[in-house]
């Protein structure tokens, strides 16, 4: 018992410590995009962009995004839009090719086959500018979300941003606890960049310089695993360039919103093809913090039953347990909803912290084996 009360404390402990460690980070890349987007200096160069989008079946939201796309405060001839078509059995592509036929956008329209990474990889072979720029069909962008970009590239030497991404909002409470964990995910992987130890990034909001993504792009989009491009792509970049050449654009001009699952099952399904990648990791920053959070979370479940079958004393470890880690998880998720979402969203922390062992073990295991589907494929 005492053996096993000092290894809980110990882990609880480093958990605690990475999650403060996490909160800081997070804090001080906030602060500095806020004074790089606000400076009263604006001479910077314009860059070029190739906005690349990979679509299938996406007809009842491709008007959205080309319309946010057309509401870019960035000049329009210093930007194109391709839109590359994964084999959609809809009108989505007829309906594109209406929808930009007076545009004044510059765009190409094209035509895919085999999966979302052969449709980027050729969107990627028919860009011409300097920055790629990725997002996904069905999201939402603020009008200064190039903007934004073009301002963190021209004043660093980075080679790939990650931007912020969240759910959209529809109010319900699986909505909202969808919002709070995968909030999670964003605010951890925006602090652990700033930290210099990139585990993770969203290809809805992601930024490559082309030199980069010509470099290492083979690696990435002509690999086996169905999904994964944006991680991937992220850690091939920091073994070829070091962990300087990657950050993060902390701002809410850049922040992308992605539709949130339809219910548990959608919501399963995709952390099952997320947790399905893990297989192929190769970086040793992602295998550790993905290890180390498997085992507090390990820890967590056991210690609860153990409560369950034997009592008050594993009762009192896994109340500081439960209560701390929620205590630092809180602080974290406070800064980054009030920066990015709504901080109505904590009421659902507790709740989701009682679950979340429980979960992410279960997702961890079925991701090893378990099929998924994505866009009406089976994997």
């Amino acid at each position: 018992m005492e053996n096993f009360t000092i290894i809980i404390l110990i882990f609880g402990g480093l958990y605690c410590l990475l999650i403060i460690a996490f909160f800081f980070a997070f804090k001080r890349s906030a602060s500095a995009d806020f004074k790089l987007i606000k400076a009263k200096d604006k001479i910077y160069k314009h860059h070029t962009f190739s906005i690349i989008v990979a679509m299938r079946n996406e007809s009842k939201n491709i008007s959205n995004l080309i319309s946010d796309i057309e509401k870019q405060e960035y000049l329009h001839s210093n930007f194109e839009l391709i839109l590359v078509d994964d084999e959609s059995n809809d009108n989505s592509l007829y309906l594109a090719e209406k929808l930009l036929y007076d545009s004044t956008i510059p765009y190409k329209l094209l035509q895919s086959a085999g999966g979302k990474k052969n449709a980027l990889a050729k969107g990627i072979n028919e860009s011409k500018n300097e920055i790629i720029l990725f997002t996904d069909a069905d999201c939402r962008l603020y009008s200064k979300w190039v903007t934004s970009f073009n301002i963190k590239f021209s004043k660093s030497k980075l080679m790939l941003i990650s931007g912020p991404v969240v759910f959209e909002t529809s109010n319900t409470v699986l909505n909202n606890f969808f919002r709070l964990e995968f909030a999670s995910l964003v605010a951890s992987g925006a602090a652990a960049i700033e930290m210099g130890i990139p585990i993770m990034a969203n290809g809805a909001n992601l930024a490559v310089r082309r030199e980069l993504i010509e470099d290492i792009g083979d690696r990435v989009y002509f690999s086996d695993i169905a999904s994964g491009d944006d991680v991937f792509l992220m850690s091939e970049a920091r073994k070829k360039n070091g962990f300087d050449c990657i950050g993060f654009l902390n701002h809410p001009n850049a922040l992308v919103c992605t539709q949130s699952p339809k219910n548990i099952k959608a919501f399963i399904n995709q952390r099952i093809r997320w947790a399905s990648k893990s297989k192929k990791y190769n970086d040793g920053n992602i295998i550790a913090i993905a290890f180390f959070i498997f085992v507090i979370n390990l820890i967590l479940a056991t210690t609860f039953f153990l409560a369950l079958f034997f009592g008050w004393e594993y009762f009192k470890i896994y109340f500081v347990l439960f209560f701390s880690k929620s205590l630092f998880d809180a602080a974290l998720l406070v800064i980054f909803n009030r920066q990015f979402s709504s901080n109505k969203l904590m009421i659902y922390l507790l709740p989701l912290q009682l679950i979340y062992p429980f979960y992410i073990i279960s997702i961890a295991i079925l991701g090893q084996f378990m099929p998924f589907y994505w866009k009406g494929r089976r994997f």
